[in-house]
């Protein structure tokens, strides 16, 4: 007796096989329904290697459209245009937009902008307290429900805890914090301290808490504001982030108004540095968008030994769009009609079809000439615009409308990728897959059953014809013969 699954449906069948002819039936239907599945079997292995063709592409998909990402904020200006700002002082941070002009100035500072505090020891049970604002007015601020709300504390016990714990709950509304210090008095007894601190700086973060009893939880000490010169012209800022100049801001650690020298030199320069090391992340970026084509195109190589199959072969060995995809992404680097030579700038390809890129030939070509070696890479037909051009080509998905920002023009409209038309197909026929491997299954299961149905019956047959000749045999042995007696 053997029980095995009925095709496609899951549930266990009781067969017992050959019990009359011994003939093993279960399993001669078994090797019939695998080769007639043999179909099926070839289907589903269809259906799966096209679905890893789809995450594949996916894959690549995704990888381009970073790329052009890239490639954007390199044409947009918010890449290319970075200048290089340093710091004399390493308490002083410095940053560069790309509004900046190149300049060194000196900056002095005298004093860095503070935070307003306070400290209290000891609240009143009962008392409602209220924080009010630098000019000494109840502070209100909106709640999430859009009431206006009035900033007031209070504690049954006059626990410092408590107190704490209300301020904190409204600090990102009311600008306020609060956390309790376990200090002790001069015998080492616990004397716990209320301490109280705006997470602003400047005297604009000035505060004080009074209770409805007329009493002062605390009047906190005032902030300060920040008091420098930037080649001696005076500033005066509440935060210690300050721009000094148009697109030229820097902040002030704690040790920026140290005693002794405190002149501190900001530089912004424009060396061509920061370029060509994001240029350097972008090539080589494309060289990885590169080395992944080339590897799922390749074709592998033919074993040494008779019979051996190929070996390394890509996903999709040979595919032309693929490798059409890579070309154009290779040929970027080539400015129509060869009037500018990027090689002469740092970018160019070698023997194995990947881009270099030399940062100190690109350096020393952008200091020569800043406007030629910007047209020549972020212009409106530059490298970084022909990158994003062949990559959003390839990826762009169904609908996509595409502008190049530096000139304005319209390059694709309700555009699709080469790629995503290939997924798209892809798709479509493993949905057409799908539905003829559930066919084959109905059918293979009808299959099963009439030859199950089959065997079955010739198993009744054969029974019968067994019991026939069980009968004869019977029959036959019950004859008299003659005895040796009589002869």
């Amino acid at each position: 007796m053997t029980i095995s699954p009925a095709f496609g449906s899951g549930q266990p069948v009781v067969q017992f096989s050959g019990l009359n002819s011994g003939l093993d039936t279960a399993g001669i239907i078994s090797s019939l329904m695998k080769i007639e599945s043999a179909p099926q079997a070839a289907l589903m292995d269809a259906v799966a290697f096209q679905q890893k063709q789809v995450n594949g592409l996916q894959s690549i998909n995704s990888s381009l459209m970073a790329l052009a990402t890239s490639a954007g904020s390199f044409v947009s200006g918010s890449t290319w245009t970075q200048l290089v700002a340093t710091s004399s002082n390493p308490a002083i941070t410095v940053t560069a937009a790309s509004s900046a002009t190149p300049a060194t100035t000196n900056v002095v500072v005298a004093s860095v902008a503070s935070a307003a505090h306070g400290f209290a020891s000891s609240a009143s049970a009962g008392v409602t307290y209220t924080l009010n604002d630098a000019q000494g007015n109840p502070l209100t601020y909106t709640d999430k429900n859009g009431n206006t709300q009035t900033a007031t504390y209070s504690s049954d016990t006059g626990s410092l805890s408590d107190i704490a714990a209300q301020i904190n709950k409204t600090a990102v509304n009311t600008g306020v914090r609060a956390v309790v210090i376990n200090a002790t008095d001069g015998d080492g007894n616990p004397a716990p301290v209320l301490e109280i601190v705006s997470t602003k700086t400047g005297v604009g973060s000035n505060f004080s808490i009074t209770g409805d009893d007329g009493s002062t939880l605390t009047s906190a000490t005032n902030g300060a504001n920040a008091q420098l010169t930037v080649d001696g012209q005076s500033i005066t800022s509440q935060s210690n982030t300050v721009t000094i100049a148009d697109g030229v801001t820097i902040t002030l650690g704690a040790n920026a108004a140290a005693s002794g020298s405190n002149t501190s030199t900001i530089a912004v320069t424009d060396d061509g540095s920061s370029r060509s090391t994001a240029l350097n992340g972008f090539v080589q970026q494309l060289n990885d968008v590169l080395h992944t084509l080339s590897s799922a195109t390749a074709y592998g190589a033919v074993g040494s030994t008779p019979g051996a199959g190929t070996t390394g072969a890509g996903l999709f060995a040979g595919s032309a769009d693929l490798r059409n995809v890579a070309t154009n992404l290779v040929n970027t680097i080539f400015a129509p009609g060869n009037t500018v030579s990027l090689a002469n700038m740092g970018l160019s390809v070698d023997r194995y079809g990947a881009i270099t890129f030399d940062q100190d030939m690109f350096q020393a070509a952008y200091q020569a000439d800043p406007s030629a070696v910007q047209d020549a890479f972020v212009g409106p037909n530059g490298f970084a615009t022909r990158v994003q051009q062949a990559a959003f080509g390839a990826a762009a998905p169904a609908g996509t409308s595409y502008t190049d920002s530096a000139t304005g023009q319209l390059k694709f409209t309700t555009y699709e990728g080469s790629l995503i038309t290939s997924i798209n197909s892809l798709n479509s026929q493993i949905n057409d897959g799908n539905s003829r491997i559930d066919n084959w299954t109905r059918v293979l299961s009808m299959r099963q059953q009439t030859l199950q149905n089959q065997y079955t019956a010739l198993e009744k047959m054969l029974s019968g014809m067994q019991a026939q000749a069980d009968y004869v045999t019977s029959a036959l042995n019950s004859l008299s013969t003659p005895s040796s007696s009589k002869s």
